[in-house]
């Protein structure tokens, strides 16, 4: 078995251990790590004239990635954890009683046990390279430092930053951590192991005493403020900020031996909690897309996109462009409109220039960002893209008649690619020459800040389009979902029904405070009527008639958005909405007033939040396991990474596949019927959750199996049928 970690001891007697794990790009903590970690420690141990420690990464852009997260896929008991974080404390523990000095020499991202392990030496030291970022996000999977960094953290730089480091998960840029005090001097990458050298000729580090901001009434009230943002941020529903503030606050005051029992304990409370298995599952469906692709025997899907065409310079257009150039990837950005090209050019400026404030681009990466978005007014400036996104106005007509135009302008190659958010992709690819190479490449807005992109593939879309377009979205950093032209696709079809149900709700006399504050309350990012401002009143009723024409299921149909716009009502666009904007304050909101006497008052009120929860979040159960049903996409994963990735569906629910099944599909479908009996027939169950409660079967289990195959018409038949198709979930 390979060596991963290599040794030296130089001429000066500083002992060079090189973190290396052989054909992997990252160095990641496990069992196996410890155990030869320690027996270097036990060499270390057994040197007596040895005068110090560097421990470095031999890889390009990753010092330490944290813990194997695949231990959490193997079923272990709370002892197998328990033993797990116990052999990285010890070790730890270890490598901080060495008498000698020891330094962690950092360059690329050291995370979550690799910050543990560094945080363990007496002196960091890190590159000022993009690539060198340092933190602790276990929160963000549901846990908290266990390897030391709840107990170690606050003594070495305050309980304050300490807090603010842990309970955000966030990662820092070497600069900022250098600031906080997490890293003790910086260092450009050729020159990293002469400065830790520097610092092995120091004697070993002494913390200070920190006994004012670690007294009492100063712990006390640092934690009470960290408690109450947590709980504006999360409403109580992440517990593991909560556990790891509890911890960090009792931290200072205890013993590290006492700290590092209580990060166990807390530890092994949350991994056996369902938000924690569901963040992580969620964790591995973003790896899963990283690795998403298709096998093809086509050399040319393999290759990447070296030149890149956006069609249309508005909002979403520009986006895209932005997003593109940004990746270093040249882009054509094309509109017959001057005046909106000048737009488009702006709208992209000013997303570098924010970039550029929170230090995600240097001056020198946003002017480069822009210089490599070329404006044309012709398609004839287009051949050299290998790819093109159109991103006009939502209307089949025009955009048919675009893509007529633009075949006789772009390579045999090029993949032409649409970023509707409905239309029907084998209906656009009708009277083209070759539809083959047409697919659908749906952004979310905004691009920069959404990971997700459905990949719709259309009736005739060639396996070479589709291949290729993976890998050009996992290019350009985004994660693809491979979508079946069907209304909709899949995030806007699981949308809709709930977005038209808060609709309907409304209009029955319900609050747009309560409807808002009860998805809030569930997890949604934002409540579903002021969701719908934010889309767009009118863009909502166009995405609403398309599947409403297009859909055999049922719809909460209302005319409720047309009256809005006859009042010229369409949300954050113009100012008013359900909601009214305040143009000179952003963010700053209120209810619209006038909106409310568009309704009927005369009808009840339905005050109990959980039957309003019930009612729109089983609705995008009830159209996600429709979607699964048709084979809109491949898997329940499919339908629940979309979703969270898309939608920013509560994230520690796992999606709404794995929210069914942890509440149960029988009381899904319970719950749907009782609904569906009071003159709402909308929300029917589909056949599929009732044959799955009938059967008491999951969406999650190893396989599943789906009983409506091609072919079998009736449930009956289907239950007795050989050939059921597999799932694999």
């Amino acid at each position: 078995m390979e060596r991963l970690i290599e040794q030296e001891v130089l001429e000066n007697q500083i002992y060079v251990m090189t973190l290396d794990r052989k054909g992997s790009s990252a160095n990641i903590l496990d069992r196996r790590f410890f155990r030869e970690f320690n027996l270097h420690l036990d060499r270390i141990e057994a040197i007596t004239n040895l005068r110090g420690l560097i421990i470095k990464s031999a890889k390009p852009s990753i010092f330490i990635a944290g813990a194997d997260l695949n231990a959490f896929n193997q079923n272990l008991s709370v002892f197998e954890l328990q033993s797990i974080l116990e052999v990285g404390q010890d070790a730890f523990n270890r490598l901080a009683k060495l008498k000698i000095t020891t330094v962690c020499a950092i360059h690329g991202m050291c995370l979550g046990g690799g910050l543990e392990l560094a945080l363990a030496c007496d002196y960091r030291v890190a590159t000022e390279s993009k690539v060198t970022k340092l933190g602790l996000p276990e929160v963000n999977l549901g846990i908290l430092p266990a390897w030391g960094g709840c107990s170690r953290l606050p003594r070495l730089i305050g309980l304050p930053l300490a807090m603010t480091a842990v309970l955000s998960g966030k990662i820092f840029p070497a600069v900022k951590a250098k600031k906080m005090g997490m890293v003790d001097a910086l260092a450009y990458e050729e020159g990293l192991m002469a400065k830790a050298l520097t610092f092995v000729e120091k004697k070993k580090a002494r913390r200070k005493a920190r006994s004012f901001v670690h007294s009492l009434p100063v712990r006390s009230l640092i934690s009470s403020k960290a408690k109450a943002n947590v709980m504006k941020l999360t409403r109580g529903n992440y517990p593991a900020p909560l556990k790891a503030l509890e911890v960090l606050k009792a931290s200072t005051s205890r013993t590290l031996d006492q700290s590092l029992e209580a990060e166990r304990i807390a530890f092994l409370e949350l991994v056996e909690g369902s938000v924690c298995k569901n963040l992580i599952r969620l964790f591995f469906l973003q790896e899963r897309s990283k690795k998403l692709s298709l096998e093809t025997d086509d050399v040319l899907s393999k290759m990447i996109v070296n030149k890149a065409a956006v069609l249309g310079a508005g909002v979403m257009g520009s986006g895209i462009a932005q997003w593109i150039s940004s990746r270093k990837i040249p882009v054509f950005l094309k509109d017959i409109d001057p005046k909106q090209m000048a737009n488009g050019l702006n709208v992209a400026k000013k997303i570098f220039d924010a970039g550029q404030k929170r230090r995600v681009f240097s001056r020198v990466e946003a002017v480069a960002g822009m210089d490599r978005i070329t404006p044309v007014m012709n398609d004839s400036m287009l051949h050299g893209a290998d790819l093109v996104v159109e991103a006009i106005v939502e209307k089949l007509d025009v955009k048919r008649k675009v893509f007529s135009e633009l075949e006789n302008h772009v390579s045999p190659g090029t993949i032409l690619a649409t970023n509707t958010s409905a239309i029907s992709i084998s209906i656009i690819a009708e009277g083209l020459k070759y539809p083959e190479r047409l697919l659908g490449l749906h952004f979310f807005n905004p691009v920069h800040e959404m990971k997700l992109v459905e990949i719709i593939r259309g009736k005739k879309t060639s396996n070479y389009a589709v291949a290729k377009t993976i890998k050009f979205v996992k290019q350009i950093g985004k994660m693809p979902v491979v979508v079946a032209d069907s209304p909709g696709f899949l995030v806007n079809r699981i949308l809709m029904p709930y977005l038209f149900e808060a609709i309907r709700l409304f209009e029955m006399g319900n609050s747009i405070e309560d409807i808002d504050k009860s998805m809030l309350a569930f997890g949604m990012p934002m409540g579903p009527l002021r969701l719908l401002d934010e889309v767009g009143i009118d863009v909502s009723q166009h995405v609403a008639e398309d599947l409403i024409d297009r859909l055999e299921s049922p719809f909460a149909e209302s005319d409720f958005l047309k009256t809005m716009m006859k009042n010229e009502f369409y949300g954050k666009k113009n100012g008013k909405g359900f909601y009214v904007f305040d143009r000179k304050k952003k963010g700053r909101s209120s209810i619209n007033k006038d909106v409310l006497k568009l309704r009927k008052m005369d009808l009840s009120q339905e005050t109990d939040m959980r039957v309003l929860v019930h009612k729109m979040a089983l609705l995008m159960v009830n159209e996600a396991a429709r979607c699964l049903d048709e084979q809109v996409v491949e898997s329940p994963k499919d339908v629940d990474f979309g979703m969270v990735m898309g939608t920013g569906w509560s994230p520690f629910r796992g999606g709404p596949l794995r929210y069914a099944d942890d509440l149960g599909i029988d009381e899904v479908v319970r719950l749907l019927e009782s609904f569906a009996r009071n003159d709402a027939p909308h929300f029917e169950p589909c056949d599929l959750l009732k044959w799955m409660a009938k059967s008491k079967v999951k969406f999650y289990k190893e396989t599943f199996y789906h009983p409506l195959v091609k072919g079998v018409e009736s449930l009956s038949e289907a239950e007795g049928s050989l050939k059921s198709e597999l799932i694999t979930a």
